[in-house]
């Protein structure tokens, strides 16, 4: 039934606030918000997640990103690597040496393991198999912090208290996620479509 009167008159002018009014309040309001946030860009599984189209290296991805980030005046982004992915990986090796000649690095566990599937122990231990390529990758000490693989930090009050004792012994901070855009998953779908027909089912 279409409005009439009054009614008709309130009706128009709701929509035109929720069309036009409102959108304007909450932009302004974010921008204002917005102005004193800080928000740290970083990379997890350094050198390599998934794979690549044909013809494709990790050298040339690292490069690319690399320029891109400069381009647009990113402050320093880190790069959280596993460096179990550099074992037989000379493509690997040399993408990772160029992002640490350029972007910090940090501790992402050697093989990335999960603690909700392991002991504090064999975590601990596997934090510390990472850290010979960190020493080489970054003399000083910026690489003491630790992204926990797949973002878990144990599947228990003990375990998560042991691994926090470990860390702050050891001098680690632990690097948290507030926002995740869990663009890996779409990693080995582009991959397979670019090398399948082209570009033709990517865009």
């Amino acid at each position: 039934m279409r409005p009439s009167g009054a009614v008709c008159f309130e009706w128009i002018r709701s929509a035109l606030f929720l069309a036009f009014v409102l959108p304007f309040i909450l932009l302004c309001s974010f921008c204002v918000a917005g102005a004193a946030q800080k928000l740290a860009i970083t990379f997890d599984d350094l050198p390599l997640n998934g794979s690549l189209p044909p013809g494709v290296t990790r050298t040339e991805t690292t490069k690319n990103v690399l320029a891109l980030l400069k381009e647009r005046h990113v402050p320093p982004v880190y790069g959280f690597i596993n460096a179990k992915k550099l074992e037989g990986n000379a493509d690997g090796a040399q993408a990772l040496k160029l992002w640490a000649a350029a972007e910090p690095v940090g501790n992402h566990t050697y093989s990335h393991m999960d603690l909700e599937q392991n002991t504090p122990e064999a975590f601990e231990r596997d934090i510390e198999e990472n850290e010979p390529a960190l020493e080489l990758l970054q003399a000083n000490d910026n690489w003491h912090w630790l992204r926990y693989p797949f973002l878990r930090e144990g599947d228990t009050v003990e375990k998560r208290r042991a691994v926090r004792a470990y860390l702050n012994a050891h001098g680690y901070r632990i690097a948290q996620v507030t926002l995740d855009w869990e663009d890996y998953l779409w990693n080995t779908a582009y991959a397979r479509c670019v090398a399948k027909d082209g570009c033709g089912r990517v865009t």
